[in-house]
């Protein structure tokens, strides 16, 4: 059973695509409806695509005849097919260097490292470069496809773990796996605020020190202000997963307006700090505060539309992600001052291992349930007996050799 999510439903969930349930509505009225030839090819673009090129099972004897009325309005399939296959050379030579890089742990975790150099060699955008993560996301038995894309501050970034659980919480949701589904996106944004948080920690507790060291001349503010913008990545990192859970319950209007409605306010709000002589640094910190406020707004709209628990997300993700986040910082900066407070090079690898292990075993103890823990420690362990087989291999060959 499919919940309503608007005042008229129509869904057929047995069909390929809506496109193909258009066009069997425009067959129907035909006598009062009427189609030029750039609807029949959106049409027919789209159920080809949402069909996997006519390969899910959804797809029957209807599928086509539905889409032949389609190609009667004159369509060019050539023209559509070569848009949809052809590629540069360019991209295919991309395609050919990320397909060395390819790695697997024993778990079935596909991952991928994008690093600048081959971004810079292949002219590619940070969203071009995200994009990559679909050469992985068919392979067979991967569960969980992840993309690391380096970008031009020199730290990896985490940008699409939330790509491969999205089509997972999809899935469960509408097969009418709810708890399923809702526990996925419990678990993304918990690991997704982690993941951002192992990067963040050691910029946030460095700062001065690696801004004077990438720069000659340090513009004022600029410390805090980078500062400032890591803690907001860290505020929009969980909203991800719970645009996931949106998107599977179908209801995008109420989502996208709310966050339309906090992106616009930024604008404003800094025109208003701006013009009234509040401290520069300000206009940052009122993004955060948006930030929290637009995911917030998400969980009472995904209450309201999927019955997704408020309280079990204040209390079970939220209250978790932020205890394990202060333990972890206040360990990391109180070691730091104690042990590594001189800025050398030396001191900021001993605070980057500090921080992945403070970072770690709150994450582990605070962070995660008693569930998430033994998927986590099972996962770790697996990535050390790989890591050990390979020194193991690399030793014995150098002993042979």
């Amino acid at each position: 059973e499919t919940d309503p999510y608007g005042v008229l439903c129509w869904v057929e969930e047995e069909k390929s695509s809506v496109c193909e349930m258009i066009t069997e509505f425009y067959i129907l009225f035909k006598d009062k409806l009427v189609i030029n030839e750039n609807a029949a090819k959106a049409l027919y673009t789209g159920t080809v695509t949402d069909s996997g090129r006519f390969k899910f099972s959804s797809v029957n004897g209807d599928t086509f005849r539905t889409t032949g009325t389609l190609l009667d309005q004159g369509i060019d399939i050539e023209e559509i097919y070569s848009e949809l296959y052809l590629k540069s050379r360019n991209e295919l030579a991309l395609q050919g260097a990320l397909m060395k890089k390819i790695k697997f742990t024993k778990e079935n975790l596909a991952y991928i490292v994008v690093p600048l150099k081959l971004q810079k060699r292949f002219n590619l955008l940070p969203e071009e470069a995200s994009a990559q993560i679909s050469l992985i996301e068919g392979i067979k038995d991967a569960i969980i496809w992840v993309a690391f894309i380096e970008n031009s501050e020199k730290k990896y970034r985490v940008t699409n773990f939330i790509v491969a659980i999205k089509p997972q919480i999809i899935k469960a949701y509408s097969a009418g796996e709810k708890k399923e589904a809702i526990g996925l996106v419990d678990t993304g944004c918990k690991i997704s605020f982690f993941m951002t948080l192992f990067f963040a920690l050691p910029i946030l507790l460095r700062t001065d020190y690696l801004l004077n060291l990438w720069l000659k001349d340090v513009p004022a503010y600029a410390a805090v202000f980078t500062q400032l913008v890591l803690i907001n990545s860290l505020a929009e990192s969980p909203a991800h997963s719970l645009d996931a859970l949106c998107h599977a319950n179908g209801d995008l209007r109420a989502t996208q307006i709310s966050r339309c409605v906090f992106y616009a306010l930024n604008w404003p709000v800094a025109w208003f700090l701006s013009e009234h002589g509040f401290p520069a640094q300000s206009i940052f910190i009122s993004p955060i505060i948006l930030a929290c406020f637009s995911l917030v707004s998400r969980v009472y709209i995904l209450s309201s539309l999927t019955g997704y628990s408020k309280k079990i997300f204040y209390t079970s993700v939220l209250a978790r992600m932020l205890s394990a986040g202060i333990i972890s910082a206040g360990i990391s900066l109180m070691l730091t001052e104690i042990f590594f407070s001189e800025n050398n090079f030396i001191n900021f690898i001993a605070v980057c291992l500090t921080t992945v292990l403070s970072t770690s075993a709150a994450a582990l103890f605070i962070g995660l349930n008693a569930a998430e823990r033994i998927k986590a420690v099972s996962s770790a362990a697996g990535i050390i007996q790989k890591i050990k087989k390979k020194f193991s291999f690399a030793g014995n060959k150098h002993g042979t050799a």
